[in-house]
């Protein structure tokens, strides 16, 4: 197989939901028994006490980079250690200030590219395996792509690149 060679199959999919206009980075989910989308949106609320600056984010599987914090409403720098779970704030949020992580988080380990628009409810959809390149432009624009998903990717063998237009001089 080269490197611009892709294998196309049918298998179960979640169609609990349409998934339309691009491609979607999808992973195999083993107790459901099908390809579900691999990254979506999370979230943790906490309240401040005036004295703690650390709390223990309590999703294990989030995208590298992505975990941001808002304390009252307004964004606020954190540190965060992978190793450990913890976010820490530069000072205490206040005491009874609402708190809200955001982050991007794998449900399964990305595997496949979901290349048709599905339907709600259809009975299976194509899923596609790249050994080489998929353009970044052709993912859903809803996709979240940073270097964490692209490494996983990579070890799948599919390598998500940015398109380059080549200008041919006469």
């Amino acid at each position: 197989m080269t490197t611009n060679e892709r294998v196309e199959y049918k298998d179960a999919v979640d169609v609990s939901a349409a998934l339309n206009n691009g491609f979607h980075i999808m992973g195999w989910d083993k107790n459901a028994g099908k390809y579900v989308k691999a990254i979506s949106p999370g979230s943790q609320s906490e309240t401040g006490n005036g004295t703690t600056k650390k709390f223990t984010i309590d999703e294990t599987n989030l995208v590298f980079g992505t975990l941001t914090a808002k304390v009252a409403g307004v964004a606020t720098e954190i540190t965060f250690d992978h190793s450990t779970g913890e976010a820490e704030f530069a000072s205490a949020p206040a005491n009874d200030a609402a708190i809200v992580f955001e982050y991007k988080k794998f449900n399964t380990e990305p595997g496949a590219i979901l290349v048709q628009d599905v339907v709600q409810d259809q009975e299976e959809a194509a899923l596609m395996v790249f050994a080489g390149v998929v353009y970044s432009d052709q993912l859903n624009e809803t996709e979240f792509v940073n270097i964490d998903v692209v490494a996983r990717l990579r070890k799948q063998g599919i390598y998500l690149e940015p398109r380059t237009e080549f200008l041919q001089t006469v």
